[in-house]
């Protein structure tokens, strides 16, 4: 929905660019009563449609718009945005449902998040399986870490202090329960953080879990640092553990 919030026209020669003011025709208050409407995620949008004229008639005048101006809004009030309050109430504990549970540690959880997140948690708790019954989901393949960190990205869509190791582990957990969103941010840093040291291992794993781009851009970039790669004792590993591959 679009406001009319304001109109000025200023003449150069009588100006200075510093001097230059856009009054809108609203208060601050007014914003913050519609909030829902003016400021989704706390960010109010102006669109600002500018008019040039050098003096001359018509054929002087020239149509400028600068679209999607979007400016944070300063000393309003914090209003949390859905994601937010989805992950307080998961590092509260409140009205939590299930628990996944490693090795180590138990975390507790909301099956309804978990359902609308990935489709194979969604199976899990919709169909008569064992973690439906139990409400309880046992996983001996992935460590509290990656789990802990698997959870924060389901609420939150956030990846903190992301290294080679976590990324690696959290690419396998994604594969595993179908979170194709955070499959598609491991792979990204793997790809940018491509040495020769982690090269082969990455290799190695895009095949094992049939990710053709990942794997293309592995092997582009071996192609390009071959000399030094093929020398090293992590592809004389490759070649003896997997030969079709490496081949």
């Amino acid at each position: 929905m679009k406001t009319v919030c304001g109109r000025s026209e200023i003449l150069f020669e009588e100006a200075r660019p510093q001097q230059w003011n856009f009054p809108l025709s609203f208060s601050k208050d007014h914003l913050v009563e519609r909030n829902a409407q003016f400021l989704p995620n706390d960010i109010l949008t102006l669109k600002c449609e500018f008019v040039f004229s050098t003096g001359v008639e018509y054929k002087g005048i020239e149509d400028t718009e600068y679209d999607a101006l979007s400016l944070v809004t300063e000393n309003l009030p914090k209003i949390p945005c859905a994601l937010e309050e989805l992950t307080q109430l998961y590092e509260e504990g409140t009205l939590c449902d299930t628990k996944l549970k490693t090795a180590t540690e138990t975390f507790n959880a909301h099956k309804s998040i978990l359902s609308a997140r990935t489709s194979v948690f969604k199976a899990m708790f919709t169909t008569n399986m064992q973690e439906k019954a139990n409400e309880c989901v046992i996983i001996e393949d992935l460590d509290s870490d990656t789990i802990r960190r698997m959870l924060k990205f389901l609420y939150s869509d956030n990846l903190d202090d992301l290294d080679w190791q976590c990324a690696k582990n959290l690419y396998f957990a994604a594969d595993k329960y179908n979170m194709i969103g955070l499959k598609h941010r491991c792979s990204a840093f793997m790809k940018s953080n491509l040495q020769p040291p982690n090269c082969c291992k990455i290799l190695v794993l895009a095949d094992k879990h049939q990710d053709s781009d990942l794997k293309k851009s592995v092997q582009e970039y071996i192609a390009k640092f071959r000399e030094e790669i093929f020398r090293s004792d992590h592809w004389k590993i490759l070649e003896k553990s997997n030969p079709e591959l490496s081949l």
